[in-house]
């Protein structure tokens, strides 16, 4: 517990530094890396069994096979006998490393180093909609120990993040690229298809002036029933030969109830904020229409107090267009978060099935910041208490059902 508080601590500090502090490319750069340096040696440090069994199960022999041959092709086909069901980049991956060193630990700090490079640049590029250390801090409390365990399916989420912060950023088709080379690392990356197609339609139908809420709700419902049978589909194949021979019961159990919670409450919040942007959006679209609608001749010379209040008008016009991708982000994040909590009952009742739930999940990385950033109430008070929450939940979900429980021989010999 107080390595993962110290390292969480010192990474977060990091980020805050680069994004907050710092306005020097370079320094945003040198802080950010070292941000996710820090984390990927707490991770390629760990004892293979940290975190779940899959490291056990088929990330070392499939690390084994990779070092050991002498072509991709080859470590690809003796892969397919210990664990793997295609995933050539994933593969390609271990057999990269693998002609550069022998230890499985190495790899590990690689995967990781990835994992966090690329849910770093997916936070970067949004960081103008929310605090990026807080996003940082949310996925190091809600995934960073769950990539332990996902080897495979951790750089497929990650992939999902980055695709959510392109979109946002209306890049549609390099958005939709990213989320798809996911299926190199994981077959599961397929449901990505629903996530992306939610988070499309209600990015563009949010920022429509006609737009309501309970439009929102409708895309959902549609989208929610359209995953379900992916769900289905795949669950029934794929992941159940997949994972049915060594997914096990660790005793960690986390109550339903609790668990719920976790879900429902950045949900209110977030519900909040969208009325709170909504009301910013639809207040300030009066002052634009008047700004655009004040054609007048040859241009008067104006007084200074005119000038002045001719430039708040045009700040109102740049802070319309600001509040508006932010209500767009927002409602795209909330939608996403909606899905999932609808899916719950199947994340509850299916342990394998839970692993497509958590391509929706992947969305509170970047949520719970632009949410908890957008409210009313006092913003440093709002950000303390999300905060707080993603800290409870760490503690909620990872110590105290022991799924977090940290050891390491590398770092027991060097200290």
């Amino acid at each position: 517990m107080i390595l993962y508080a110290f390292s969480f601590s010192l990474s977060t500090l990091l980020v805050f530094l680069a994004t907050e502090v710092t306005h020097s490319r370079f320094f945003r750069f040198f802080w950010t890396s070292i941000a996710v340096i820090v984390m990927a040696v707490l991770a390629g440090s760990r004892d293979i069994w940290v975190g779940g069994p899959d490291a056990l199960y088929y990330g070392l022999p499939i690390f084994d096979v990779a070092s050991n041959s002498s072509s991709f092709s080859e470590a690809y086909v003796q892969a397919q006998y210990v664990g793997a069901k295609g995933e050539p980049g994933y593969i390609m991956l271990n057999y990269v490393v693998g002609l550069f060193t022998d230890s499985f630990n190495a790899f590990l700090f690689v995967l990781a180093l990835l994992v966090n490079c690329v849910v770093m640049l997916a936070i970067l590029g949004v960081r103008k909609l929310g605090p990026a250390w807080l996003m940082w801090l949310t996925y190091l409390c809600s995934f960073y120990v769950t990539t332990f365990n996902l080897l495979r399916q951790g750089m497929a989420l990650a992939l999902t993040i980055l695709a959510i912060s392109l979109l946002l950023n209306e890049r549609y088709k390099t958005s939709f690229a990213a989320g798809f080379v996911g299926v190199a690392f994981h077959t599961s990356a397929a449901f990505f298809l629903p996530v992306y197609a939610t988070a499309f339609i209600i990015y563009h139908q949010a920022g429509k002036p006609t737009y309501r809420i309970r439009q929102m709700f409708a895309v959902v419902i549609v989208m929610i029933a359209c995953s379900a049978v992916a769900i289905q589909v795949l669950g029934s194949g794929v992941l159940e030969d997949q994972y049915g021979s060594y997914l096990e019961d660790s005793g960690a159990v986390v109550s339903l109830g609790a668990d719920f919670l976790y879900r429902l409450v950045p949900l209110l919040v977030g519900f909040l904020a969208l009325r709170t942007l909504r009301s910013l959006g639809s207040v300030n679209e009066s002052d634009v229409v008047l700004e655009k609608s004040s054609i007048s001749p040859p241009r008067p010379k104006l007084s200074v107090s005119t000038r002045k209040n001719r430039r708040e008008e045009l700040l109102s016009g740049r802070y319309l267009s600001a509040s508006l991708s932010r209500y767009q982000a927002a409602a795209v994040l909330f939608s996403l978060l909606l899905a999932e909590l609808a899916l719950f009952p199947i994340r509850a009742s299916n342990p394998t099935l839970s692993r497509l739930v958590m391509y929706f999940t992947v969305t509170r990385v970047l949520g719970y910041a632009v949410f908890a950033s957008n409210l009313r109430a006092n913003r440093r008070v709002a950000l303390m208490s999300a905060v707080l929450f993603v800290s409870l939940y760490f503690y909620g979900m990872f110590i105290a059902t022991g799924v977090g429980e940290y050891s390491s021989l590398i770092l027991d010999s060097i200290l």
